[in-house]
């Protein structure tokens, strides 16, 4: 716009002042110009925009100065009115009470003020930016673009940015805008650059102890944990200003104060005060919202079912008054918090809010403690559903930050020690003890006044390492950071320490100590309500305190006493039972403590019970949360395998640390048979981890020869002291335990001769979780009409760093296409089929539920650590989440029901999970036994898709005779294996297949590899009919 223009605007301006003046018979001083608008003011109903001119009509002009102190003093007591200008037109406006976040410049500061479009989010920061510089040189600069610019940057985190800046935009700030730079700013400085600018600023300023400036004063000193300057300059700040926002404030951070000193009493007199000026003044505004979270936590502390309702109330406002802000991330932590005390615990519900904060803080204070702390919440949701390679990542990075931004702070180094946790649960037990011995060296280093050193953080790290010594049975030196963690604390001995106390003197037998230490445990807990989880401990203590003194009749009650109290706390453990079965995995001992007892005794009974009940959650799985559930007791008999058939045997198998027990049942048995393999969970781990490996080089003879010779080694560990009654039954089902999930056990050697033979040429295999589970999917109805296909989708990577890619050849898609075309030929004309991009997720949960005969050949994704993130590929449909082509196993849980289906899934990795101990094998597989499935077939690695889809080919006929499922798979694979054979040892198989008078096989075709990965997993008696 021109000068001549501008002026003409002018002009009109004027004269609709005038007009207005005239109306209103009041004077009008139209000096400030909106350039920028928080979310604040719609969401309080204040109609401002950018561009709006703003005046007073009581005869004062409304200068910047003016405008900040209008802010800062009256905004703090009441609403502000004023007069605002758009298009010509005036109107009356109100301000609310409170910070309004809003920017403004002088209107005839720059003539072409209006032509910028400030409304356009993408260019506002590049126009601030030049008309900060613009104004910048001129010879009486204004701050008021600078504001404005910092604002912009301090929304999107540009702290390095920020911290150029400040120094420009600080030395030409008028004392008022000084006040608004900081508080445009402050979520983006650290805590101590927020302390030194403040008292610069209170250091030129003419009002002694100005409320603005004392507030950051005091928001600094919160963030640091300086408990004392806090209370001292919060309560100061209170006196001098009980009456307006500026007191609210300080009594919120006094409450808070109080909270964090466990002085729940004074919180809630504080935040009382706070509540009431919040409510009189701006009771829809942002400090009432920011009072309703801490109103939230203290709640649910103090034990008030309202507190996470209040919490999310408080949440809410946020997101509407003050989003992608630090109070609305600091919220959002909290809520993480309250989530993680829930009965049950909603780890789901701790992992969204945690998400929501660190998306947060990521945005607005990318460089500072709050957003390291937001990554740590985060990894502490992942670590507590045992997702424990994510939080290991998060954990190391968000040390990083925090270390990078002060090496000393609380949460420096308390989130090192939670990242040690997580090695040791790892089993990284020596990087654990370094990291320990390092954080508590430089606590040691801090001068005696650190208030780190007031903190709970070596007591913590004290009681963290002894549980690890504990763990690998060193007593000594537990018992060692015990002695030196109880004098660190001037109140009596917690219980769980005393319960550490009892497990280092037990393991170092000194048995007299030990029960001494169990007596002061039980007067400790005299006549106070003790949680179900510590009951648990207590009872696994006094167990194998009475275990290693001979005391078998006692321990074994003890055992037990500790299992129904597991039960029960399982319950409470999580909202969802795929993460309630992570949190009880971590219990194994519970079980297999007595089990080993047991074994060692030769007590059959005792065993097969206790074997029972540790798979016990498996089966009941397959029964949902419904009445229906009650349908499994919980064991107190030997169970019967009922499901078997004569021509069946099933093994079960317990792995305990040193020691397998294998439990062989047979279909006229009443006990089973029990055999002690002398291998533990280790060496199974290495011996599976080590065949695999092999098994995945078919083409390298030296692989081939060493896999055969590791896999008859197995064979051998496994049934080789079996009698032969056992060994002869043609038809096997395996229970397996612990890492033995990852055996593809149609693959282990028999005779290791030159020509081996396998497994699978003698007995056929399937798979299921427990005794209880095989009889549960035997009776399984299939109730399903039709068989459905689909294959070839057009699949997207579930992730943009997903190693899992499209295969683009035709010949990698022609397997999957002609599985699913000879479904037809098969089944009949009424078989349903969807191929490419027909193949929707939307279109195979809509038919899967009526389907008799599921077949899904697609690409599949492992995630092992979480396994219900493991996907089937299909084809986006609508776009949708829960049609976006990503069928994940936690979306079968969750939207999908089966009638009794027989499933194939031909996709890489399909029957692979992570074993949760009895609690079974989570994964694509369990999720669609859960939602109705009799039976799965799976595939255990990234399968070749020539040799898949010719085994899937030559299932389909067999199963469609009505051949029993594991029958059908074996002979499928034997011949295979027979072909392959024969191809090997025939000159004249390429020149047939040349002709394509024959299928051309791969190279070494008659290796595991090939053929050995689809396994069958549940019911093994097929129910579908042509």
């Amino acid at each position: 716009m021109s000068m001549q223009s501008d002026r003409a605007v002018r002009i009109c301006c004027a004269l609709s002042t005038a007009l207005w003046m005239a109306l209103s018979g009041s004077v009008v001083h139209a000096d400030v110009r909106v350039v920028q608008v928080s979310a604040r003011m719609a969401a309080l109903g204040t109609d401002l925009q950018v561009g709006d001119v703003l005046a007073t009509s009581s005869g004062s002009s409304l200068t910047l100065q003016r405008f900040r102190q209008l802010e800062w003093t009256d905004a703090q007591s009441a609403p502000v009115a004023l007069q605002r200008q758009r298009e010509g037109q005036w109107q009356s406006v109100s301000l609310p009470a409170g910070e309004w976040a809003v920017d403004v410049v002088e209107v005839d500061a720059l003539p072409d003020a209006a032509t910028f479009d400030l409304a356009n989010a993408a260019h506002r920061e590049s126009q601030l930016r030049e008309r900060w510089q613009q104004t910048y040189q001129l010879s009486m600069p204004s701050a008021a673009w600078g504001i404005a610019l910092m604002r912009e940057l301090a929304r999107h985190g540009k702290a390095t940015e920020i911290q150029t800046l400040l120094p420009d935009v600080f030395a030409v700030a008028s004392e008022a805008e000084r006040v608004a730079v900081l508080y445009a700013v402050h979520s983006a400085l650290t805590p101590q650059a927020l302390l030194e600018w403040t008292r610069k600023a209170q250091a030129s300023a003419t009002v002694a102890n100005d409320p603005a400036l004392v507030n950051l004063t005091i928001l600094a000193y919160a963030q640091l944990r300086d408990l004392s300057a806090t209370e001292s300059t919060a309560t100061a700040l209170f006196s001098d200003q009980a009456d307006n926002l500026w007191g609210m404030r300080a009594a919120l951070a006094l409450a808070l104060n109080a909270f964090r000193q466990h002085d729940h009493a004074q919180a809630e007199a504080w935040l009382a005060k706070a509540e009431a000026l919040a409510a009189r003044i701006a009771p829809t505004g942002l400090d009432t919202a920011n009072a309703q979270v801490l109103r939230g936590v203290i709640d649910e502390r103090l034990g008030r079912s309202s507190g996470m309702a209040t919490l999310e109330g408080g949440l809410q406002r946020l997101r509407m008054l003050d989003p992608n802000s630090a109070a609305h991330g600091r919220a959002a932590f909290n809520a993480h918090f309250i989530a993680l005390s829930q009965t049950p615990r909603d780890l789901i519900l701790a992992e969204r809010y945690a998400r929501e904060a660190l998306t947060v803080m990521a945005r607005v204070a990318p460089a500072s403690n709050a957003h390291a702390q937001a990554r740590t919440a985060l990894a502490d949701v992942l670590w507590r559903q045992l997702q424990l390679t994510e939080a290991e990542q998060l954990f190391t990075q968000a040390w990083r930050d925090s270390k990078a931004l002060d090496p000393v702070s609380y949460e420096t180094l308390s989130t090192r020690l939670q990242l040690a946790q997580v090695w040791q649960a790892q089993g990284r037990l020596d990087e654990a003890i370094a990291a320990s011995r390092e954080i508590e060296a430089t606590w040691a280093e801090l001068p005696d006044d650190h208030f780190v050193r007031a903190s709970s953080l070596r007591q913590d790290l004290l009681r963290f390492r002894a549980g690890w010594f504990l763990d690998a049975g060193d007593g000594a030196t537990a018992q060692a950071d015990i002695n030196a963690a109880l004098p660190l604390s001037d109140k009596p001995a917690r219980p769980d320490w005393t319960l550490l106390l009892v497990d280092a003197e037990r393991l170092q037998g000194n048995w007299s100590q030990a029960q001494a230490h169990l007596q002061t445990l039980r007067t400790q807990l005299e006549g106070t309500e003790v949680s179900r989880l510590d009951g648990v401990e207590l009872a696994l203590t006094e167990a194998r305190l009475q275990r290693d003194q001979g005391q078998t009749a006692a321990a074994l009650a003890s055992y037990q006493r500790a299992i129904a109290l597991l039960g029960t706390a399982r319950e409470k453990a999580a909202s969802r039972e795929d993460l309630r079965a992570r949190w009880a995995s971590r219990f194994q001992a519970l079980f297999k403590e007595p089990m080993a007892m047991a074994l060692g005794s030769q007590s059959v009974r005792d065993l097969a019970i206790l074997e029972a009940q540790y798979r016990w959650q498996a089966a009941r799985a397959l029964l949902g949360d419904g009445p229906i559930a009650t349908a499994l007791p919980w064991p107190t008999e030997v169970p019967r395998a009922t499901a078997l058939e004569r021509d069946q045997v099933l093994f079960s198998m317990v792995v305990m640390p040193d020691r397998t027990a294998l439990l062989v049942y047979l279909p006229d048995r009443v006990l089973p048979q029990v055999f002690e393999l002398p291998v533990g969970a280790e060496q199974w781990r290495e011996r599976v981890q080590r065949w695999r490996t092999l098994l995945a080089a078919p083409d390298a003879q030296a692989a081939a020869h060493a896999a055969q010779v590791q896999g008859h080694a197995l064979y051998r560990a496994l049934f080789g002291t079996l009698p032969a009654e056992v060994l002869s039954k043609p038809r096997w089902v395996i229970v397996p335990d612990a890492d033995l999930h990852d055996l593809p056990w149609a693959a282990l050697v028999v005779d290791d001769a030159a020509q081996p033979t396998y497994l699978v040429e003698r007995a056929s295999v399937a798979i299921a979780a427990s005794v209880d589970a095989f009889n549960l999917l035997s009776q399984r109805p299939s109730t399903g009409r039709r068989a459905v296909g689909a294959g070839d989708a057009v699949a997207e990577p579930l992730l943009s760093d997903d190693t899992v890619q499209r295969q683009s050849s035709e010949l990698a898609l022609a397997a999957a296409r002609d599985e699913v075309l000879a479904l037809r030929e098969v089944f009949g004309p009424d078989t349903d089929i969807a191929l490419g991009a027909q193949a929707s997720e939307a279109w195979l949960r809509e038919r899967a539920r009526t389907a008799q005969w599921l077949h899904i050949a697609v690409h599949g994704v492992l995630d092992r650590e979480n396994p219900l993130r493991s996907a089937l590929l299909l084809s986006p449909g609508s776009g949708e989440i829960d049609d976006d082509g990503n069928v994940t196993a936690a979306e079968v849980m969750s939207h999908w029901t089966l009638p009794g289906s027989l499933v194939a899934l031909s996709a890489c990795d399909s029957a692979s999970g992570q074993a949760f101990g009895g609690e079974g094998l989570q994964g694509l597989v369990q999720a669609l036994q859960v939602v109705g499935a009799r039976s799965v077939y799976g595939t255990l690695w990234g399968v070749d898709d020539a040799s898949t889809g010719w085994l899937m080919r030559a299932l389909q006929p067999r199963i469609a005779a009505g051949e029993e499922l594991d029958s059908a798979l074996a002979s499928s694979q034997r011949d295979w294996l027979q072909g392959a054979r024969e191809a090997e040892a025939s000159w004249w198989h390429d020149a047939l297949a040349t002709l394509g008078l024959v299928d051309r096989l791969p190279s070494a075709a008659a290796e595991p590899y090939f053929w050995a990965g689809l396994s069958v997993h549940g019911a093994t008696r097929s129910e579908v009919r042509r």
